[in-house]
């Protein structure tokens, strides 16, 4: 791959304000100077990702990931460094002939190719003479021919008529397995999906990746298939409309999470497109945790039936442990999002999002629900489902009016709950990440940082300090001051986020960011406070080599040694005077 010039990718990166740039991933709030996000990059519960628009970097001090805007695109979107340029230059459409060696990131492969393939013959066979009942059954539930374009749906008659397409267009039986749109059988290779709608299901940038299809047959106990899990579609990992949901969630700052896709499709119908859903299995980790990257707000729209309530406290249970904020649709039917839509109209459900309860309140409905409150040992076990909720909430004045909405249900007084009320406390997590820098800072490394903070807003002080000293004690700042000398033999200037990008090392751009982002350090250029810093370097050095020699000279008997010793020590002790008096 071609190299981009450098002058180019600086360009970039001063057009890119690195809080849009990451906003367009994930949510970022404004905090101070700067903002704060939740960090992508590991199990994340509280804001712990720090963006400094200043110097255009960012570093979680959690699991200490940090870089410039280059580095955040390629990590978060597992791409090589050229590819992170273009995406961001992209973003902030940044006009640059990058040439056909960069316009191609997506490779398609033959599984790829299958899915595409069949894709458009489903198409067109729901609109051949095959079609006309699942056409006319679409029609019958309102779909609009927009609609039907949009999700790209289609018709599989059955008899192989798929498989047999795909192996006249060329394309290899393995493949045709290997992508689920056919199996090996008794009676040789059958069509997986026969007989149904098709719809497609993507990837995050809007390639098909495999199916879900629903039967008109009513006697037909299984009303959708999917896809099984291939090289391409994993269901546990995938969310349907996700490619098309993701921006709009983010300009809109929440996700609707639907049950079914025809759920999806209904949200769609009523103006709301930032909806998507799980194929087939209650939502997992693995997909809240997609959503999380794009926003922290969640709408459960699932159905307002008995089993949509209980999928609805499982699965915010699980979103509520991740750290979103769980809102629920304000469904008092029983009707599901699709029916709401075919007989209210789109209006209707657009209002049960608008006024989507907390999840606090959900919680109240759903265990009245489950509960007989006339029985004393029915209403005790609900006060103790109740109140384990109440006591995740943060804000003390919602804790305190929950509780006595408890008690007025309950009719136990508010002392008994006010006992069993604790603080939230963040849940404990291991993180697999680099190793996170200490801010317990003795006073070698406050001088250490003080010299590198100085040297990164002058050349000057880094002169200085190759003449003076030339080292430093902690591996990690000292590595740090090597990268900063090199980096000024070819520039006058240091650029922080260049700078920091061009690093590899994860704890050196943590610590550069430590650096920039400590208050306590000075930021201006003070050749007084530079001396002080180096001569406390110079001083901690000689420390230890007195402290060397007086065990050194424990180790000997013979006097004449003894001396020696002794007078060396002497000679450090003017030594260390000589730096203190000329702090």
């Amino acid at each position: 791959m071609a190299r981009i010039p450098e002058e180019v990718i600086n360009e970039i990166r001063q057009k890119a304000n690195i809080e849009d740039v990451i906003g367009h991933y994930i949510e970022v709030i404004r905090k101070g100077n700067g903002y704060v996000a939740m960090c992508p990059f590991h199990d994340d519960h509280n804001p712990s990702l720090s963006i400094s628009k200043d110097k255009q970097i960012f570093k979680c001090f959690v699991c200490g990931t940090a870089g410039d805007v280059f580095g955040f695109v390629q990590k978060y979107e597992n791409v090589d460094y050229v590819t992170a340029v273009k995406k961001v230059a992209d973003l902030i459409d940044y006009k640059y002939d990058f040439g056909s060696e960069y316009t191609n990131t997506f490779v398609e492969t033959n599984l790829h190719k299958v899915l595409r393939e069949s894709v458009i013959y489903c198409q067109h066979e729901l609109n051949s003479q095959a079609g006309v009942k699942v056409k006319s059954y679409l029609t019958n539930r309102k779909l609009s021919n927009e609609v039907i374009e949009k999700y790209q749906f289609g018709y599989n008659p059955g008899g192989n008529v798929l498989y047999n397409f795909l192996s006249k267009k060329g394309y290899q039986d393995k493949d045709i397995i290997e992508a689920n749109m056919a199996r090996l059988t008794e009676r040789g290779i059958a069509d997986v999906f026969y007989d149904r709608l098709m719809i497609p299901i993507h990837d995050r940038d809007g390639h098909p990746i495999g199916f879900t299809a629903r039967t008109l047959d009513p006697n037909n106990p299984s009303k959708y298939i999917n896809s099984t899990d291939t090289p391409l579609f994993k269901k546990s990992e995938v969310l349907f409309n996700f490619h098309r949901a993701k921006d709009i969630a983010r300009r809109d700052k929440f996700m609707v999470l639907a049950e079914g896709p025809m759920d999806v499709i209904a949200f769609d119908r009523a103006g709301i497109s930032n909806a998507v859903c799980s194929m087939g299995t209650s939502c997992t980790r693995n997909q809240l945790l997609s959503l999380k990257r794009i926003t922290s707000r969640l709408v459960m729209g699932f159905d307002g039936d008995k089993a949509g309530q209980n999928a609805i406290y499982k699965v915010g249970s699980l979103a509520q442990s991740l750290g979103f904020e769980v809102m629920v649709l304000n469904n008092s039917t029983d009707k599901d999002p699709d029916e709401i839509v075919n007989s209210g109209g789109g209006d209707m459900l657009k209002t049960m999002v608008t006024n989507a309860i907390s999840w606090i309140e959900f919680i109240f409905t759903y265990f009245q629900k489950q509960y007989n409150l006339s029985n004393y040992t029915s209403k005790k076990e609900f006060s103790s489902k109740v109140m384990q909720e109440i006591n995740k909430l943060n804000d003390s004045f919602d804790r305190e009016n929950y509780i006595n909405r408890l008690s007025s249900l309950t009719g136990f007084q508010t002392t008994v709950f006010d006992k069993n009320v604790v603080s939230p406390k963040p849940e404990r997590r291991e993180v697999e990440t680099v190793e996170v820098i200490t801010r317990n800072k003795d006073g070698v490394t406050i001088a250490e940082r003080t010299i590198l903070k100085q040297m990164l807003n002058s050349k000057q002080m880094c002169d200085t300090y190759k003449k003076e000293l030339n080292f430093l004690r902690n591996r990690d700042s000292n590595t740090l001051a090597m990268y900063i000398v090199d980096y000024y033999n070819y520039h006058d200037q240091l650029n922080v986020a260049e700078f920091v990008g061009s690093l590899e090392n994860e704890r050196l751009k943590a610590l550069v960011f430590e650096i920039v982002d400590d208050d306590l350090i000075e930021d201006k250029i003070d050749n007084r406070v530079f001396t002080d810093a180096i001569n406390r370097i110079k001083v901690s050095v000689i420390d230890d080599q007195i402290a060397q020699k007086n065990q050194e000279m424990k180790n000997y008997t013979d006097s004449t040694v003894q001396a020696r010793i002794l007078q060396e020590i002497v000679n450090l002790r003017k030594q260390r005077k000589t730096l203190l008096k000329a702090k």
